[in-house]
């Protein structure tokens, strides 16, 4: 709720809006909240490194703007402590369910592709692959 993820939108706008070669990510969790903005040509990225992707940087360059520092007034968590604390466990037990369902799902994934194994025709499809390739190659030739 400090505006991390709208400066992210309003910086990668700009960058757009200028030409700069973007690249977006969204938050795993919410579709509307960005993570990460990198600006490979720049060699400039920026990111949330609030929980569960703490990260906290060491190179010599790297610069740390502490969103919550700078726009969070003082005492704001001593005074919502208790509300807090419920949302914090309302949000570690969704992480925790979250990462079930995806262990759940690996497993379904694994088991399906066994199935799949068993029944694909390798060498066809490796032909496929080769004929495919073969026809890239023609019309990369025939664009020259």
């Amino acid at each position: 709720g400090s505006g991390k993820s709208s400066i992210l939108k309003k910086v990668s706008n700009a960058a757009i809006e200028r030409g700069i070669d973007t690249e977006i990510y969204h938050c795993g969790f919410d579709a509307n909240s960005l993570d990460m903005i990198l600006f490979p040509e720049l060699k400039v990225c920026i990111f949330d490194s609030t929980s569960p992707h703490e990260h906290f940087p060491s190179r010599e360059g790297d610069v740390i703007v502490d969103v919550y520092k700078e726009c969070i007034t003082p005492g704001t968590d001593e005074k919502y402590a208790e509300e807090l604390k419920e949302i914090e466990k309302r949000y570690r037990d969704c992480l925790a369910n979250a990462r079930a369902e995806l262990g759940l799902a690996k497993c379904l994934h694994d088991d399906l592709e066994r199935y799949y194994i068993r029944s694909t025709d390798f060498a066809k499809i490796n032909q496929i692959r080769k004929d495919l390739l073969a026809r890239i190659q023609k019309i990369q030739i025939s664009q020259i």
